[in-house]
């Protein structure tokens, strides 16, 4: 079995499944790594929002205009944000279909394998009979 596995992996079919999968793999690592990224980020903001006393109007006006920029600023990176994981995951779907279809032909191409080899395996055996017939 183990002769065997280590046989098919060799195929170019097995390594193309193992790329694939090392990709999906990496993908979802970035995905990973964004999410945290941006929820660091998200803690940051809501670390910010945290009441100020404020001196006087003009302090207080300032405190807001600042405030509405940050919060367009951060509306404008979740978008992208989102996007990105969107694409990641759409990205990661087509690589995981893709790796299943892998491992589906991988599968069957072993199993048809399997099938020539017992097939070749009768043919021989029924080769074998006739002459045991003509001996007799």
């Amino acid at each position: 079995l183990k002769q065997h596995r280590e046989k098919y992996t060799e195929t170019a079919l097995a390594q193309e499944y193992y790329k694939k999968k090392k990709e999906l793999e990496e993908i979802q690592n970035r995905v990973l790594k964004r999410s945290e990224k941006y929820k660091l980020k998200e803690d940051a903001c809501l670390d910010i929002l945290e009441p100020v006393p404020f001196k006087s109007l003009n302090d207080w006006a300032l405190q807001i205009a600042s405030s509405r920029q940050k919060t367009q600023e951060m509306l404008k990176l979740a978008a992208v944000a989102t996007q990105e994981s969107i694409e990641l995951e759409k990205e990661a779907e087509e690589l995981e279909m893709k790796i299943n279809y892998l491992k589906k032909t991988f599968e069957e191409t072993t199993e048809d394998q399997n099938n020539s080899k017992m097939i070749e395996g009768k043919n021989q055996k029924s080769l074998e009979k006739p002459k045991e017939f003509k001996e007799r």
